[in-house]
């Protein structure tokens, strides 16, 4: 009798758990629509119809692509909206986890191709990707780009605009919208994303910048860290089952753990450039300026 109790509540709570994975996922427009699919859509469409050396690297575009589509569109959204630490997680992931990536996968030939030369001809496309480029050619000037990272990752923590993200369906898709463009435009000066060039084309000017971006992020966990519960409707939550105090430090301890990984490898990668240009000037019996761009094999990398 005890035995089958057991394996009742067992079997209850596993009932649960798969509601909890197979129910809440929604499409998230228009954020998820125009960052998710339609590029996904048109790299698979455009995945047969470039080289293989054309192709970037598809698996660390899916993996990109995966981590956003399960913070922006999963169950996570729901629970987001009861735990400030799930809300921390999205924040990570979305700016700092899934931005390195989709850069250093170099997708951009193949999402091209996958475009359908109709589309691309039309004079409404055309105008479309003139002012798409041009804005983003602003964002991602690298003062810029710092900036709008390091203001994305304070502004959305300030309680006012918390309560704005959390009462309207406005205020979170834009805030999801700065996160992945805050992301994009600041990581895809920190990777080299053929055929984008890189305007920090210096390894040794990219890791300050990375470590500007890296100290602004744990400067905000220890904010949350160290301050009394900021956000009352979290505090509100009935379903919750942490102390508003509780989930908060959790929160905070999510953005000081997980943003040392993404700026640890992209960090990585720039030390690379660096020691693979001092040797190359080594070899050359040439003079070695640190903050000289560099340039050569960016593309192989």
């Amino acid at each position: 009798m005890h035995m089958d109790m057991n394996m009742g509540l067992l079997t209850l709570h596993a009932g649960f758990f798969v509601k909890y994975i197979v129910e809440g996922w929604s499409l998230g427009f228009p954020t998820s629509f125009l960052s998710i699919f339609i590029p996904s859509l048109l790299y698979v469409r455009g995945f047969t119809r470039v080289t293989s050396e054309n192709h970037g690297r598809p698996v660390m575009f899916a993996g990109g692509m995966a981590i956003l589509t399960i913070s922006l569109n999963s169950p996570m959204m729901f629970w987001s909206m009861a735990y400030l630490w799930v809300h921390a997680l999205i924040h990570v992931l979305v700016m700092i986890v899934a931005p390195p990536l989709i850069a250093g996968s170099r997708p951009w030939k193949a999402i091209w191709a996958g475009i359908p030369s109709s589309i691309r001809s039309a004079v409404w496309f055309h105008n479309i990707a003139k002012v798409s480029k041009s804005i983003f050619t602003f964002i991602s000037y690298p003062r810029i780009a710092l900036l709008y990272f390091v203001a994305t990752m304070w502004v959305w923590f300030i309680p006012s605009m918390m309560s704005f993200a959390l009462s309207s369906q406005l205020g979170m898709q834009l805030m999801h919208f700065t996160f992945v463009t805050s992301g994009m435009s600041f990581f895809i000066n920190m990777v080299d994303s053929d055929p984008y060039v890189s305007r920090v084309t210096s390894p040794i000017s990219r890791l300050l910048q990375i470590l500007g971006a890296g100290v602004a992020s744990w400067l905000a966990a220890m904010f949350l860290t160290f301050s009394s519960p900021l956000y009352p409707e979290y505090a509100a939550t009935s379903i919750r089952t942490l102390s508003a105090l509780g989930d908060q430090q959790i929160a905070a301890s999510i953005i000081w753990v997980l943003c040392m990984e993404p700026f640890f490898y992209t960090g990585y990668y720039n030390i690379k450039l660096f020691l693979a240009r001092a040797d190359d000037a080594a070899d050359k019996g040439i003079a070695f300026d640190p903050f000289k761009p560099w340039v050569k094999n960016q593309s192989k990398a």
